[in-house]
């Protein structure tokens, strides 16, 4: 069985390119602008997860949060954003409903954390994030064709 996910991204070659790939596990309905999803919609499409990429976005996501917290509390929301952006939805993180993917990531971990979420496994919310200043090493890989 096939489950619906709602993806929620402006258009652009990256956006259009995960849609392909959650398209290929996954019923999805693709919204690029929030004026676009009608709420009703959403009731009938029943997603199992929805997919919001605020990554450089000019949509303002913060009442579509606030209502998906609101009437969705059911529905499953995972937000790409980077650690700039991130502050702004602060406090939906702290729910259980609302899952964070921080910017740069790949397409197989954005499907995989819908799987994961789907399947009712045990996600890791919060992804380590490690600081310069932390005193771990950390190895650069610098490669020249000349």
């Amino acid at each position: 069985m096939r489950h619906n996910i709602v993806f929620i991204a402006e258009e652009t070659r990256t956006n259009n390119e995960l849609y392909q790939l959650l398209n290929w596990r996954f019923n999805v309905n693709y919204y690029n602008a929030i004026e676009n999803l009608s709420f009703d919609e959403l009731r009938i499409l029943e997603p199992a997860v929805i997919v919001v990429n605020v990554v450089e976005s000019r949509m303002d996501c913060y009442a579509l949060f606030e209502y998906l917290a609101e009437k969705c509390t059911n529905i499953p929301v995972i937000t790409i954003s980077t650690m700039s952006e991130s502050p702004v939805y602060e406090k939906f993180y702290e729910a259980e409903q609302f899952h964070r993917i921080l910017h740069p990531t790949t397409g197989r971990r954005i499907l995989e954390t819908c799987r994961t979420i789907i399947a009712g496994k045990v996600y890791i919310k919060e992804e380590k994030i490690v600081s310069v200043n932390s005193g771990e090493k950390s190895h650069i890989l610098i490669v020249d064709d000349n």
